[in-house]
């Protein structure tokens, strides 16, 4: 987001949301991948539905564990 972007952006803005959010994270020292903030961007705009990734995620992270699991 530009310096001038920010100055307009106000707290209920998805973008708003979205920057402060990863600069929590950051201070955390968790870092965010640029596809992972469209990603966020994306959620925060209504375009696509956390629980939905959420759920694509907690499958994705099954099937490796399981895969992981086999070849032991």
């Amino acid at each position: 987001m530009k310096k001038k972007d920010k100055e307009q952006a106000k707290p209920g803005d998805p973008e708003f949301q979205v920057e402060q959010t990863i600069g929590s994270m950051n201070i955390e020292g968790i870092r965010v991948p640029d596809d992972e903030k469209e990603v966020l961007k994306m959620i925060a705009e209504g375009k696509l539905d956390a629980d939905e990734i959420a759920d694509a995620i907690a499958r994705q992270a099954l099937e490796q564990s399981s895969k992981e699991n086999k070849d032991k």
